[in-house]
This record gives structure tokens, sequence and C-alpha cells, in this order.
């Protein structure tokens, strides 16, 4: 039997049976929808983001940050310094608890009221006192003033757990202060990253952050490796291509927004291929109900019969909706 449209099939489409189908087939993978959209926002199966640079963070990271310094002192909590934790997804949070551990020397820091703070020896302790992080939020900041000196340090972990998580996050800054000044600028950046290249080798540290303040401005250098400020150090040259460089505060805070926006947008391209893979499967689940039903009566020899031709539009709208649920699995998955 070829695919055509025929009179039977004609009469078909205007059947109660045919009618009830279509709307079955629409209604349960909205109805999937809504409900995977109440579920989720009960369930807490939201998910927490961590990025620093732009960068999606792995479960567990440790970064060296050498900042020198053109004054005495400097707050250094406008260059991005720590990372940005948030909730991209759709979903609320729920007891979720965000650890920071610090300790400093020749440093003032001073938390926010989002925190409870209390100390542990010579280190400082801060949990984050709301427990729930609504769909497509981020932590707040949790320091108000991170003032650092020449010569200073500040260590801060993370540690991040919420519902549905299987090990803690763990994230370690350890941020070392310096105060180098020269007339001309070339020469300072010169003597700079000959400094910074001497840090990871005495601290056997492979890559490090560099933050050059200048007045008001930044120059600042993700994920510098050892090699690279070595091969400097011989050639009196370092090419930035592979850094990325933000030269100034408007630049740090466009980071910022950049991250979270493409944490948003990662998870609404989700959602929508969802919604669109739905409305395909309804599509062609009632296109291609009417074919499988006729190929079997043709096939198995049967004449028009309402009973049987419910019977196979029935196993048909099962079927459907197993594959709904399976698709829904699949995406849970990813």
């Amino acid at each position: 039997m070829s695919f055509n449209i025929n009179a039977s099939w004609s009469r078909g489409v205007f059947s109660l049976k045919t009618v009830i189908f279509i709307v079955g087939a629409f209604i349960i993978p909205c109805a999937d929808v809504y409900f995977d959209i109440l579920q989720h926002s009960h369930n807490y199966e939201g998910e927490l983001l961590v990025r620093f640079n732009g960068k999606q963070v792995p479960h567990s990271q440790k970064r060296t940050a050498l900042v020198y310094l053109d004054k005495d002192t400097v707050d250094i909590k406008q260059y991005g310094i720590l990372p940005k934790l948030l909730n991209p997804t759709k979903y609320v949070m729920k007891d979720v608890h965000i650890e920071y551990t610090v300790s400093s020397i020749k440093s003032k820091i001073v938390s926010t009221d989002y925190y409870s703070l209390h100390r542990v020896g010579n280190k400082s302790k801060l949990d984050n006192k709301d427990k729930t992080l609504y769909a497509k939020t981020e932590i707040p900041e949790v320091f108000s003033l991170m003032r650092i000196s020449n010569g200073g340090v500040i260590d801060v972990q993370i540690r991040a757990t919420y519902n549905g998580i299987e090990q803690p996050f763990m994230y370690n800054t350890h941020i070392v202060a310096k105060k180098l000044r020269h007339t001309d600028i070339i020469k300072r950046r010169e003597l700079i990253l000959n400094n910074a290249y001497g840090y990871t080798v005495s601290h056997s540290t492979d890559t490090v952050d560099i933050y050059i303040l200048n007045g008001n401005r930044a120059e600042i250098m993700y994920g510098v490796s050892k090699n690279r400020l070595r091969e400097y150090d011989k050639t009196n040259r370092l090419d930035s291509k592979e850094e990325n460089i933000v030269e100034n505060t408007s630049e740090i805070t466009g980071v910022t927004e950049v991250s979270t926006q493409k944490g948003e947008n990662y998870y609404d391209w989700l959602w929508y291929v969802k919604i669109i893979v739905m409305v395909l499967l309804i599509i062609g689940a009632t296109i291609g109900g009417f074919y499988v039903v006729e190929r079997i009566k043709e096939k198995c020899g049967i004449k028009d019969d309402s009973f049987i031709e419910t019977v196979l539009f029935l196993v048909l709208f099962l079927v459907e909706v197993m594959i709904v649920y399976l698709i829904e699995y699949i995406y849970r998955l990813f």
C-alpha cells in the first residue's frame, strides 16, 4: 500500500478516535513538561555553576594570584579575583551550603551580611545564611572589602554542597601582593614578569594569574605557565595570545556578566530543544499512526473495523507515551 491521501485516510482524519488520539498525543507531552517543571521546582534539582574568567570551573581547582601593587595598599575585590557561583537553571536549589575559609597576613577583609562569621584558630569561616538559591540567581558576594598591602597574603578556600551533588565542590585561591614601582611602565612590566617567574620556580607552581595594577587600570593575565614565563625570562618578550588579558575594571565587570549570560543561554538552549522535540514527536506520532494502522490492516487482511482500529491506535498511543518518557530520561542525563 502506498502512502497516499485517499478516501479512507480522509474519513480517518475526522473520526472521533482520531481526534482523541491527536488531543492525547498533544496533552501527554505538554502535561509531561508541566509536571516536569513542577517537580523540579519542588525537588530542587537545580545545578550550581562555578565560573571564573568566563569559563566553567572543574570540580576542584587551585589558583595562585600574584598581585603587583603600584601603591602601598589596594582593595582587590573589584578585580574579580574569586569565582562566581550561580544557578543558571530554571529550578530552585535547596540545602545550598557555601563555606569560605579565610586566612590573611597584612590584609583587611570585611564580609557581607549574607554570611555568618565565626573564627577557628587563626582562620575565619563564613557560611551563607540563606540555604535556598532560586532560579537564575547568583550567590551573593561574600566580601565587601579585600584590602591587601605590600607583602600581604590571602588564602581563600571555597567548599560548596547542595542537594543532589555527590562530592563537595572545592576551590582554593592563594593571593600574594608585592609592590613594584618604576617610572617606565614597560620596564616595570618586565620586572614584574621576571619576579613572577622567580615565584613559580621557588614555590614549584605551574601556573599563576598575574594582576598588574597601575592607577585605575589593571592588566590581568590568567593562567600564565612557568614555561611561558621562562621563555620571557630568556627572550625578554611575552606573547600574550594564549592569555586572556583584561585591561581595566569595566572589562572585568563584563567578564562576570558574560559568564552569567553563558550559563543562562546554555540551559535555555536545552529547554528549547526539548520543546521542539516534543512538537516533532506529536506530528510524527499522529501522521505515523495513520500510516502504521493502515499498513497493519493491509498486511493482516483486516477490513474496516472500528474496534480493531481503536485497539491499534491505543497501542500506538502507549508506544508514543513510552517514547516521550524515554526522551525525557535522555534529556535529564544531559
